[in-house]
């Protein structure tokens, strides 16, 4: 991965000539690396980075994975924070497409299969179908996340309350409540605030009549 960001760090790669390098899946991971590059690097990165997520011809499969791409940039650097704060603005443009996709990515990107769905089940090929059902969260890419969700939880229930309450729901059902005897589980009151306010936002739009 190291060797083929540095391949596109040394063609300058422009978003159209990574679009080809997206498609093959052993360069996706160099392509998120140069993602996050772009948006540690310059102005200059940050607006082609914004530009490759932004103007998007979705009758283009290799544009739309490339946006794809760097959006799963965001939050798996080591980073998440920074980059998650630093792009809000692009993310919560245009009611909020670009932060919709972005969790929707990340609730199957940051996740695992359930193990106990090849236990429950005697046919694995089954069990492989059930996968993008039963899922656990992958917990290194989770806590930037949450953090940021929560601190700006006035957009996320405005803008992205459906796909934000997934996130807090697989948290929530999947996690304990603790790690140890009077050791809390991170991040599991950040996740129930924010559904908490979801939850009245979605009661205050059916009383006003938007079921």
């Amino acid at each position: 991965d190291w060797a083929r960001l540095r391949v596109l760090m040394a063609e300058d790669a422009t978003s159209s000539s990574t679009e080809s390098r997206a498609a093959s899946p052993r360069w996706q991971q160099a392509v998120r690396l140069f993602g996050q590059r772009l948006l540690e690097t310059s102005a200059d990165g940050q607006g082609r980075w914004r530009q490759s997520v932004e103007t998007v011809n979705e009758a283009s499969a290799s544009a739309g994975l490339l946006r794809d791409l760097f959006l799963d940039a965001l939050f798996q650097a080591t980073n998440a924070i920074e980059l998650l704060n630093q792009t809000w603005d692009t993310l919560t443009a245009r009611n909020g497409v670009l932060l919709n996709r972005l969790l929707d990515r990340f609730l199957f990107v940051a996740s695992l299969p359930d193990p106990r769905l090849a236990a429950l089940s005697d046919d694995q090929e089954q069990a492989t179908r059930l996968q993008h059902l039963l899922r656990i969260p992958f917990w290194p890419y989770w806590g930037p996340l949450l953090t940021v969700l929560h601190a700006r939880r006035g957009d996320v229930v405005r803008l992205a309350p459906y796909s934000a309450a997934r996130i807090c729901a697989l948290w929530l059902r999947t996690t304990p409540d603790e790690l140890g005897p009077h050791q809390p589980m991170p991040w599991r009151t950040q996740a129930a605030e924010l559904a908490i306010d979801i939850a009245r936002e979605i009661q205050a739009r059916n009383a006003d009549g938007y079921y």
